[in-house]
């Protein structure tokens, strides 16, 4: 596990609340409405990258989802979750990971990001996280990824303050991206993620 990278992770939520940071949302509906577009059924394996503090977990469970997973590098992040829901974190399991070194038991049905893809700047991170995106989801799995780019700082700022770190994206690298994944090819979705350097 990157060392820098988890002291840097586990600093954030030791010096900030979950509420206190920039890319908390109160109400995860955008994930939500693309999950639920995914059509997965309620024993469908699911997993949330980087989704420590967030609360698309709750609202997962609430509608049903039986068998959900939540990965984050911050052993913080997921205690306060683990605090949050109480005995229903019992229902969840708990990765502590750096994504780029996860291998998963098994495969996932649908992979979520909305935290962790746009914060890996350096170019071999982001080729590991695909190798272990495309041994983890499953053939004809839902893959909801999400990731400030360039155009997105003018409307908000609050992608600039995102725990300091700088990315870099090109919007023809992503749209490519999305073409992609509209088109259902996993293999040309990762090779535009290893383009954006």
């Amino acid at each position: 596990m990157d060392s820098s990278r988890k002291k840097h992770w586990e600093n954030v939520y030791e010096q900030k609340k979950p509420s206190e940071v920039s890319w908390y949302q109160v109400n995860p509906a955008v994930s939500l409405e693309f999950i639920t577009l995914a059509k997965p059924d309620n024993a469908a394996k699911i997993i949330d990258v980087g989704g420590g503090v967030s609360v698309l977990v709750d609202e997962l469970l609430e509608k049903g989802y039986r068998d959900l997973t939540v990965l984050d590098i911050s052993s913080r992040a997921i205690q306060y979750a683990r605090e949050r829901l109480g005995r229903r974190a019992e229902n969840v399991c708990w990765i502590e990971a750096d994504v780029t070194e996860y291998v998963a038991p098994y495969p996932f049905d649908l992979w979520h990001d909305r935290a962790v893809f746009h914060f890996l700047t350096d170019p071999s991170d982001r080729k590991k996280y695909v190798e272990v995106l495309q041994n983890s989801l499953k053939r004809g799995g839902h893959l909801i990824i999400a990731a400030f780019v360039w155009f997105t700082i003018s409307i908000s700022i609050a992608a600039l303050a995102c725990s300091l770190l700088i990315f870099l994206a090109f919007a023809a690298v992503v749209w490519g991206f999305y073409n992609a994944l509209r088109n259902q090819s996993l293999r040309h979705a990762a090779a535009y993620l290893t383009k954006l350097n």
